[in-house]
């Protein structure tokens, strides 16, 4: 049976624990045995690993973490939350603390819970009588980002205090680096002490499949896939072989390719697979974490929110750990995508070429071949080409006072006083956007409509948009895949 938290993440499986940051991304694996970093786009660049379960006591001079009376407000039934690492010398990467608690009751007696955030423990740390300040000393592991919540059953007064932290001794670093695809492109490990880099492997690929590596004596290994991308054989200067069950548990094993089932990379301290917005469990055959972008109202399947590859794992790949897609038309998106992104590129390097010129004729065709799978929502683009493909479209640099401009052009319909230039992407909300890597001033989101319908659903689209952002930042493949349902209900895709 597993444990989840208020989140919806699994905390805890078996003798597995499970801690996260606040953004739900897997930070530790049992209190810190293992840990994981990330990059500013949420993908992950590092993995820290212990040489054993144990670990190893530090003492501190006594610090004062917390005292409400100085800090309120009190603690109360609602946890408040503890930030024990990063202070008071307890470094980042601390799996616990030790400490005193002390309670001074404002009415009744009562009782104090003090816990890793995200989880909640069976019995209480102190318990208090009324009038009487009462303290008791603690030894608890942190969560995934260094973090205890304190909460109470009466309101009271606290102090917490730290007298020293438990740390996993002379960790390894395994550093990835990624290519613009994300893939995993190089491995290096920093033993310990940390005074020395190696690189193990680097990762080739030719179209979205593996096709080789090469070792840190130049040696390379070539590798055949399977139609869902698994590598499963490798011969070359280290002969592998793979075979799976459905959803990845491998059956037969011969080698330490870490790149595993569907090409996701496994971690071998916890056996689960790295699928950049979420971790797969081959043994449970699932995802630890619920999907954050949600489900398609005709496609029952999608309802699952753990659910990998809608529960048919021969049939879908989930190369990202949002959006689950049959085997044929991810490889046709890979193809067109990549297209797309060396005419773009070009594009935007020169974007007044010339009437005719090859680059002009490469960056609308591609567009119009892949801009329904790369931006979800405007497949009409394919419908510009046959008024501008002996035309190229002069655009001008992305920014507001060109957008509508930009957006006529574009479309190739000419400026009038019936239209409005119309940003799917709204305005009030452009911070957020940009924090995802979105230009809301790109043409490609932009539409014309009539005025009348312009003034009359821009607040509902804002309230949509409102109601998406409360729960936090949003990635872009989340923020594209929202898009796609408000062009949907409000008909605001690309047209006329």
């Amino acid at each position: 049976m597993g444990v989840y938290d208020n989140r919806g993440n699994l905390t805890a499986y078996g003798s597995q624990r499970y801690d996260y940051d606040g953004l739900s991304r897997q930070a530790a694996l049992n209190s810190g045995y293992e840990r994981y970093l990330y990059d500013g786009s949420g993908e992950r660049i590092a993995r820290v690993t212990a040489p054993s379960l144990g670990t190893k006591l530090f003492t501190i001079s006594p610090c004062r973490v917390l005292d409400t009376r100085s800090s309120p407000p009190a603690i109360t039934t609602t946890p408040r939350v503890v930030q024990m690492s990063g202070g008071c010398g307890i470094p980042l990467e601390a799996s616990g603390v030790v400490g005193n608690l002390a309670a001074i009751p404002l009415g009744s007696g009562g009782l104090f819970r003090l816990y890793p955030t995200g989880t909640m423990p069976a019995t209480s740390t102190l318990n208090f009588n009324a009038g009487q300040v009462r303290a008791n000393n603690f030894q608890l592991g942190l969560s995934g980002n260094g973090q205890l919540s304190l909460s109470s059953n009466t309101t009271a007064e606290a102090v917490v205090d730290a007298v020293g932290y438990f740390a996993f001794d002379n960790p390894t670093w395994t550093v990835t680096f990624r290519d613009e695809a994300n893939r995993l492109a190089s491995e290096y490990t920093v033993p310990p002490p940390g005074t020395s880099i190696s690189r193990v492997r680097n990762h080739l690929y030719l179209g979205n499949l593996l096709v080789a590596t090469r070792n840190t004596s130049g040696g390379y290994t070539y590798w055949a896939s399977d139609h869902l991308g698994t590598p499963r054989v490798g011969t070359g200067s280290n002969p592998e072989t793979h075979k799976y069950q459905p959803f990845g548990t491998e059956i037969t094993s011969f080698g330490s390719l870490p790149i595993k089932f569907a090409s996701m990379e496994r971690d071998l301290s916890s056996g689960n697979d790295f699928d950049h917005a979420r971790y797969q469990s081959s043994l449970l055959g699932r995802f630890l974490t619920p999907d954050r972008i949600g489900g398609e109202a005709e496609d029952p399947q999608t309802w699952n929110r753990y659910a990998y590859a809608q529960a048919n794992p021969l049939k879908y790949v989930d190369p990202d750990g949002n959006i689950a897609w049959e085997v044929a038309d991810w490889a046709s998106y890979q193809q067109s995508s990549r297209d797309w992104v060396a005419a773009y590129t070009e594009f935007k390097a020169n974007p007044s070429f010339g009437t005719g010129m090859t680059a002009a004729l490469r960056f609308t065709y591609a567009a119009a071949d892949a801009a329904g799978a790369l931006l979800p929502g405007i497949p009409a683009v394919a419908g510009t080409v046959s008024r501008i493909s002996n035309e190229a479209p002069h655009l001008l640099s992305f920014t507001k006072g060109n957008f509508r401009e930009n957006v006529h052009r574009l479309s190739g319909v000419a400026a009038d006083k019936t239209v409005e230039a119309h940003h799917r992407l709204p305005r009030a909300f452009e911070q957020q956007f940009s924090r995802a890597g979105i230009n809301i001033h790109d043409p490609r989101f932009g539409v014309l409509l009539e005025k009348h319908f312009h003034r009359a659903s821009a607040s509902k689209i804002n309230e949509r948009w409102d109601e998406f952002f409360r729960s936090g930042p949003k990635t872009k493949e989340e923020i594209l895949k929202f898009l796609q349902k408000v062009d949907a209900e409000f008909g605001t895709g690309l047209r006329k």
